[in-house]
């Protein structure tokens, strides 16, 4: 378990000794470095973006994405994906048809109602991200 608090101190619990606290907290360390680059590099989130945060499910990624069922992504069908972005299993990315200028819309619809923020913490990477 881990707790974020407002003063920002981190407590880490439940691990089987300190090491593997160290490990978890070096990682959350990483993923708020990276959060606060995004936020430098995008600015603030603006009140659509966040109440698209709030509003995300797994029909709202599988609504936009190519639903081939192709596979390429690791899973059999889109739906199952979809899923597993949302719960952070995934990366969206990993989607290749949406890459395709064939998929363009579809990917333009999802940026547009995600927002850069939301679209990056699902995995999108932009080819200048890399």
């Amino acid at each position: 378990m881990i707790t974020l608090h407002p003063s920002g101190k981190v407590a880490v619990t439940n691990t089987k000794d300190i090491k593997e606290a160290q490990e978890i907290l070096g990682e959350i360390k990483k993923i708020i470095n990276l959060a606060y680059k995004d936020y430098l590099r995008l600015g603030k989130p603006s009140k659509r973006e966040i109440q698209a945060a709030r509003e995300i499910s797994w029909m709202k990624i599988y609504n936009h994405l190519p639903k081939i069922n192709c596979g390429k992504c690791g899973f059999q069908v889109c739906s199952a994906f979809a899923v597993s972005v949302l719960q952070g299993d995934a990366r969206l990315s990993q989607c290749e048809p949406l890459s395709d200028p064939k998929y363009h819309r579809n990917l333009e619809a999802l940026k547009k109602e995600l927002g850069p923020f939301l679209l990056r913490m699902l995995g999108w990477k932009e080819k200048d991200d890399e």
